[in-house]
């Protein structure tokens, strides 16, 4: 399954994990949806990642690009978080989507 954002693609994996990122990782080159998570901490984790957290439609409602250890994100307007290699897009914005592609 790919992970689409205007007309760019990587590859995905999908959890309900919430801990996922406290594993090692040698360097994560897949983006992770984490359903039913509309915050992220980054305490504990091994890397810096790019974090978007989305609503149910996945439509983008908060980025953070970079986001380095022992940071948290949180938005209520949120239902899952995708977490990104850095750099992995560039110039998302808010309200626009992504889509699934299987």
């Amino acid at each position: 399954m790919k992970l689409v954002y205007k007309n760019k693609e990587i590859e995905v994996t999908q959890t309900h994990n919430k801990e996922i990122m406290k594993y090692k990782f040698p360097k994560l080159r897949y983006a992770i949806i984490l359903y039913d998570c509309n915050s992220y901490s980054s305490v504990g984790s091994k890397q810096r990642v790019d974090i978007v957290l989305v609503d149910d439609k996945f439509n983008i409602v908060k980025i953070r690009y970079a986001m380095h250890e022992n940071t948290i994100q949180t938005d209520t307007r949120a239902s899952h978080t995708i977490i990104l290699p850095l750099d992995t897009f560039e110039n998302l914005e808010i309200g626009t989507e992504f889509s699934l592609k299987y």
